[in-house]
């Protein structure tokens, strides 16, 4: 695992700097806009680059780049981080900022291709889900990049991956297009991928039912609680079988609690989707 802590660290000690053609900020940090400026973190670093509608941009003589929101002197919200030459060139970090670190969710793209997705913290990323070079697809830097840009959506996607995976920061659902709520979720046995299409939902069939069923793998039977739902168009493709079908089953974690989930369900239509009426017959 690369030593993400360590590379935190040394970024701090970056120093923004880069010529721009605009004239100089002047007055209070909040109304600089079009002009070239510096920020001055509580650890006395100083950057310096160009604030334009909200957004600070600047690089070092190597090359590395930041672009980003920013607040009290630092950089604090939504940014990029992109390295230059060195240690870690083409290293990448999108995601959260607060007080000039990287805080919240994010995403660090090594530049061997490695991927680590996860809440960052000032300890680094202990908990981060670690993809292989060439294993974070383009679907999921996609999923990544909307949910960072839109909140609605990932309280969603904590939503979906608290139902069918018990932690609502895993990453195995992931959404494929936020304007008609298309989402894509891993099937517990790997290596094949189901879409639910959320706004073809009649709100009103999503139930929660129990069943005893046999497990083949533990050889075992074990009682499970399903969730269910169906519309008059499409709410699921079958990644499997490769079909498309009107309803829907499916197996709730048992890492899950119930009324959690259901609140959670109930949260994705408030916030997120729009679901469906009934057709009229």
């Amino acid at each position: 695992m690369k030593n993400l802590l360590t590379i935190m660290v040394l970024y701090l000690l970056l120093t923004i700097s880069q010529a721009w053609s605009l004239p100089p900020c002047e007055g209070d940090e909040s109304n600089w806009q079009n002009c070239e400026g510096s920020l001055t973190s509580d650890s006395g670093q100083i950057y310096t680059g160009v604030f334009k509608d909200g957004i600070f941009e600047g690089k070092n003589e190597k090359d590395t780049k930041y672009v980003g929101e920013f607040k009290d002197g630092s950089f604090n919200g939504q940014g990029t981080m992109t390295w230059g030459k060195g240690q870690w060139e083409d290293d990448i970090y999108v995601g959260e900022f607060k007080d000039g670190s990287f805080n919240g969710q994010g995403t660090y793209t090594f530049g061997d291709g490695e991927v680590h997705v996860g809440q960052f913290t000032e300890d680094g990323c202990p908990n981060c889900k670690i993809y292989p070079p060439g294993q974070y697809t383009d679907d999921m830097k996609k999923s990544m990049e909307i949910e960072q840009a839109n909140d609605n959506i990932r309280i969603a996607l904590d939503a979906l991956n608290y139902t069918f995976y018990g932690n609502k920061k895993e990453r195995k659902a992931i959404v494929l297009d936020a304007d008609n709520c298309i989402f894509e979720k891993e099937r517990l046995l790997g290596g094949s991928y189901d879409k639910l299409y959320l706004n073809n939902v009649i709100i009103d069939t999503i139930k929660f039912s129990s069943k005893r069923y046999y497990n083949e793998m533990l050889e075992q039977w074990m009682d499970a609680i399903l969730i269910s739902f169906s519309g008059d168009e499409k709410v699921f493709y079958h990644g499997v079988f490769k079909s498309e079908n009107n309803e829907y089953e499916d197996i709730v974690s048992d890492s899950a609690d119930l009324e959690r989930v259901r609140k959670a369900w109930g949260v994705i239509y408030s916030r997120a989707c729009k679901g469906a009426s009934a057709g009229e017959f």
